[in-house]
C-alpha cells in the first residue's frame, strides 16, 4: 500500500521547489540538484508515500461562523 519514493521522486520534488524559488533564474544550478537527490535517496533508503482522502460534506454542522465578539 502506498507509492514508492526513490531518487526520481526526490529529484522531481526538489526541482519543483527550485522552480518556485528565487534561484530559478540560475538554470544551470538546477542540474546540480541530482547530487543531493541521489545522496538523500541513498542515505534515507526506500520511502513510502501514503495519502488519506477525507470528504467534508456541506452539512449545517460543518459551517464556520465568524466570532461575534
Amino acid at each position: 500500500m502506498g507509492l514508492n519514493a526513490g531518487y526520481g521522486e526526490v529529484l522531481y520534488a526538489m526541482q519543483g521547489r527550485f522552480d518556485r524559488s528565487a534561484l530559478r533564474r540560475l538554470r544551470p544550478l538546477r542540474h546540480g540538484l541530482r547530487i543531493p537527490a541521489r545522496m538523500a535517496a541513498k542515505l534515507l533508503g526506500p520511502a513510502k508515500l501514503f495519502v488519506g482522502v477525507l470528504e467534508d460534506l456541506p452539512y449545517a454542522e460543518n459551517r464556520l461562523l465568524p466570532d461575534r465578539a
